[in-house]
């Protein structure tokens, strides 16, 4: 079995990323996924975060999943955030 890289820091899961992997899954391509979960987003931009957009993969490490959720949800399918 193969896992995306994504889903891990060091040997073991990044923290809360079951939580979303349901929703990436049924919207996004693989390498959709990647871009989605890597890549700074603006909607992550918040005052925890001094405003600064930052990657859900790195906002699920310190923060509650509801807007990835959304985020998941939302972005078109293929697309980055």
């Amino acid at each position: 079995m193969r896992l995306p890289l994504f889903q891990f820091d060091a040997d073991a899961l990044v923290p809360k990323v079951g939580n979303i992997i349901p929703a990436l899954q049924r919207r996004h391509p693989l390498r959709g996924r990647l871009q989605m979960v890597t890549s700074p987003n603006p909607d992550l931009a918040l005052e925890q975060t001094s405003y600064e957009p930052t990657s859900p993969r790195d906002w699920l490490r310190h923060h509650p999943t509801e807007p990835l959720r959304w985020l998941a949800a939302t972005v078109p399918v293929g697309a980055a955030a």
